[in-house]
């Protein structure tokens, strides 16, 4: 396997650095544990691969990867792809991880929900809530970090990032390709890896990531 256990669990800690950070620099806000009303998960999360691999392994290790998963992860992360933010919210679709009103990937959520921390009633999160109304920390300055420590594990894998194949995507179709890529050995993992569907540098510039954002006029309280 071309992930080994100590890689992602370097991966993991790595994770767990980043939420003492993000604790540290918070000020009182509604924990993911304790909300009632988890809105921020409809939303479209777009990440690096290397955010998937741990969710795959938990996954795997908890006995749910099975063909159907992987194909219902597949579609759900095309759709994602194919909606802009707005359009997304509209249809209320409620992430992939979700059930019962919680997220059954949390340890290993990736650095978008990780970092999203709401100041204001979190039922101002619902798809149908009045935009404008959600209040939510910046963390656009932890971007550049996310990015970097992105580029080093993609690297270690052997999934060098160019301008013609940038490796990120929707959550759900990540988490896919690293599950169908898992058994493979380290040069057929990567050239599989590879093999998908991957941005460009100027579908970035186009808006793939972002789209239309759901609530143009957002209140950001200061930032991390």
């Amino acid at each position: 396997m071309s992930t080994p256990s100590h890689f992602l669990d370097m991966l993991e800690r790595d994770n767990k650095g980043l939420d003492e950070i993000v604790r540290r620099r918070l000020p009182v806000v509604t924990s993911c544990p304790t909300c009632t009303t988890p809105g921020c998960c409809y939303q479209k999360v777009i990440s690096p691969f290397v955010e998937a691999l741990p969710i795959a392994r938990q996954i795997r290790d908890e006995g749910r990867d099975t063909p159907e998963l992987r194909a219902e992860l597949r579609a759900e992360g095309e759709r994602i792809e194919l909606a802009g933010r707005a359009q997304w919210m509209r249809e209320a679709r409620p992430c992939a991880f979700l059930a019962d009103g919680r997220c059954t990937v949390y340890r290993n959520r990736p650095f978008a929900c990780r970092t999203y921390y709401v100041m204001s009633d979190p039922a101002n999160c619902q798809p149908s809530a009045p935009d404008g109304k959600v209040k939510f920390v910046n963390t656009v300055d932890l971007m550049a970090s996310l990015l970097e420590r992105a580029m080093i594990f993609h690297t270690r894998l052997g999934l060098r990032p160019t301008r013609a194949r940038i490796l990120i995507g929707a959550l759900p179709r990540l988490v896919a390709i690293a599950l169908e890529a898992w058994d493979l050995d380290h040069d057929a993992f990567a050239e599989y890896v590879r093999r998908q569907k991957w941005p460009t540098a100027s579908d970035l510039e186009a808006g793939w990531i972002e789209g239309e954002h759901p609530s143009q006029n957002t209140n950001q309280e200061g930032s991390l």
